[in-house]
Parts: C-alpha cells; sequence; structure tokens
C-alpha cells in the first residue's frame, strides 16, 4: 500500500526543489491537483507523477510560463 501514501506540500517542495509559494501556485493553476484535507493539502504520487510526464521539458516557473504550459499539455491530451 506504499503507492497510496500521499505526499504533504513540505515533501512536495523537497521532492521538487522548488519553494512552499511555488507549490501552492502549481496547485492553484492546477497544473498539480491536490486533496483538501482540514487546514492542509495533501499530493497523491499519481498526481506527481503526471505532472512529471506532462510537464517533461515544459517551463513553469513563473505565471506566464505555466499558463503556456498548461495549454500545450491540454493540447496534446485533445489529440
Amino acid at each position: 500500500m506504499d503507492s497510496l501514501q500521499m505526499l504533504t506540500q513540505a515533501q512536495l517542495m523537497k521532492l521538487l526543489n522548488c519553494s512552499e509559494s511555488h507549490v501552492t501556485f502549481l496547485r492553484e493553476m492546477g497544473i498539480i491537483p491536490a486533496i483538501r484535507t482540514g487546514r492542509n493539502y495533501m499530493f497523491s504520487p499519481r498526481a506527481v507523477s503526471n505532472f512529471y510526464m506532462d510537464y517533461e521539458g515544459l517551463d513553469v516557473s513563473s505565471r506566464i510560463k505555466a499558463i503556456q504550459s498548461k495549454q500545450i499539455v491540454n493540447a496534446r491530451k485533445k489529440i
């Protein structure tokens, strides 16, 4: 059942090597979906894996670049 273990925001920050605000930004943009548990958000390993596969080679370092990358990912999924 290890595959069901959810990641906290802090764990995802460490995994992605980014700040808490950037993880929040990615969640709010819908780039990495999360489940709200009370006052916290949890991220499934599948959501993180999908993020890696979908956004590989794309830039999500800023709001504009993330929007552009999300449009590319959405267009790929429509094909």
